[in-house]
């Protein structure tokens, strides 16, 4: 979750107020008065581009209907005052999603022009699918006040589209294959060195007796015999 830097005004934190909660909301939705009107329903007053929802002569009333019922843990409205000059006192009253937004301060000369009033339930599970607050601001030289933002947090499942308090989910680093194909050098291990083979000694040409068939055998007896066409007539 974000942090949320808050800056109240010294003169603005009472009682009514509350304080904001310990734990850390699940969820938070912010309504930035500067940069849209966001579709805000103004009776009293008037938007102004860069500036949010500013009194007219003195006077600002505005409401919004959601399509859900929303369950706030606290509420932060931040206002900002045209100049440090001179006392300005403030009373509003009003409902933001079932929460009340009542409470009436004295802002003294010279502090600063812009603050936060924190706003809890009144009962744990207060809620509520509108906003309506009226603003009067009084001040000896007609000084107009201005209503930049609203945030709403929450605990449990956003009931807006989406919870821009959500911690985004690291992206681990990935570290890419290299490209081409890799050239493995081998390291052949020690071959071990044969042992000497002995040399055969000489071996004797053994005198070769002619085995003489018997038959044969008998041929070297009988020379006188005549061989015609492979045919003995003896």
């Amino acid at each position: 979750m974000r942090r949320y830097f808050v800056f109240i005004l010294a003169s603005i934190i009472l009682a009514s107020c509350g304080s904001a909660p310990e734990e850390i909301p699940d969820w938070c939705w912010t309504y930035d008065l500067r940069a849209s009107g966001n579709d805000f329903s103004i009776t009293s007053g008037q938007w102004v581009d860069g500036t949010g929802l500013q009194t007219i002569d003195g006077d600002l009333a505005f409401s919004y209907t959601y399509d859900e019922f929303v369950t706030p843990s606290v509420v932060y409205v931040t206002v900002q005052r045209e100049t440090v000059v001179g006392d300005l006192f403030i009373t509003t009253a009003g409902i933001i999603y079932g929460v009340s937004s009542a409470f009436s301060v004295n802002i003294p000369s010279g502090n600063t022009d812009i603050g936060t009033a924190s706003f809890l339930p009144a009962t744990l599970g207060d809620a509520g699918n509108s906003i309506n607050v009226t603003i009067n601001a009084d001040s000896a030289g007609d000084e107009e006040l201005n209503v930049i933002s609203i945030e709403v947090l929450g605990n449990d499942e956003t009931p807006f589209d989406y919870n821009p308090c959500d911690e985004p989910t690291p992206t681990p680093s990935i570290t890419p294959f290299p490209t081409g194909e890799a050239t493995f050098t081998l390291t052949p291990t020690n071959t071990a060195t044969p042992t000497n083979t002995a040399t055969p000694t000489n071996t004797p040409t053994p005198t070769i007796t002619p085995t003489v068939p018997a038959l044969q055998w008998d041929w070297y007896k009988t020379w006188d015999f005549n061989i015609t066409d492979g045919v003995s007539d003896g």
